[in-house]
């Protein structure tokens, strides 16, 4: 948790360790409690940015605070995303 914020930091790294990346999220309740780790996505065509992440059994999740520069491009370009969901087995 960041001082005197709802905001957290958190990091990404790729399988092999070699790349990371941090961003910033806050606390998210879903409608439903997920049967498997679910991360959802809004996609632009190709294009793909993370939203959430909920754990599998906990409705308490994270959301991603700000879209990136490239999202908020192509939303000014006045694409709509289209919003799926990943789920991720234990």
């Amino acid at each position: 948790m960041l001082q005197d914020s709802d905001q957290s930091i958190m990091t990404a790294t790729s399988a092999d360790g070699n790349e990371g990346i941090e961003f910033l999220v806050r606390e998210s309740i879903d409608s439903h409690t997920p049967r498997h780790t679910e991360l959802i996505f809004n996609r632009y065509g190709n294009k793909e940015f993370l939203t959430h992440i909920y754990e599998i059994g906990d409705k308490t999740g994270v959301a991603v605070a700000e879209n990136s520069r490239e999202e908020m491009r192509l939303r000014k370009q006045g694409k709509a995303p289209f919003e799926h969901t990943e789920e991720q087995a234990h």
